[in-house]
């Protein structure tokens, strides 16, 4: 008989066997947000972009030049988010570098005058 299935740890090691499987699953289950995210938008740009152009209650599509206007105002739309995305991008790395930047200053001044350290390459992206 016995119930046990040897060595029994405890609490104690259920905790640790927990955090542990947390740590393993989180970066897995950040990507899997990420990619949710991105498909999410994706789609929705595509409907904003390729939805069925709805005629003018008044004229219909007697003008020509509706449905090519809201396809302007559509791919407006879709520049205007990409390039804030693309800016966003650009800033966050030149952040970083600037850190990285200052950082390596500090080190620089912080050493003694005779022996100059060698540059730390730049942070990866």
């Amino acid at each position: 008989g016995g119930g046990g299935g040897g060595g029994g740890g405890g609490p104690a090691s259920g905790r640790v066997l927990l955090s542990e499987v947390r740590e393993a699953a989180w970066p897995l289950v950040s990507h899997a947000l990420g990619v949710s995210v991105m498909m999410a938008w994706s789609f929705s740009l595509k409907q904003l972009l390729l939805a069925p152009l709805l005629p003018d209650p008044l004229r219909g599509f007697y003008d020509v030049g509706y449905a090519a206007g809201v396809l302007y105002d559509r791919l407006l739309l879709l520049w205007a988010i990409s390039s804030t995305a693309v800016s966003a991008l650009a800033v966050t790395w030149l952040a970083r570098w600037r850190r990285a930047l200052e950082r390596e200053l500090r080190r620089t001044l912080s050493s003694p005058p005779g022996r100059p350290r060698a540059p730390t390459p730049p942070p990866a992206a």
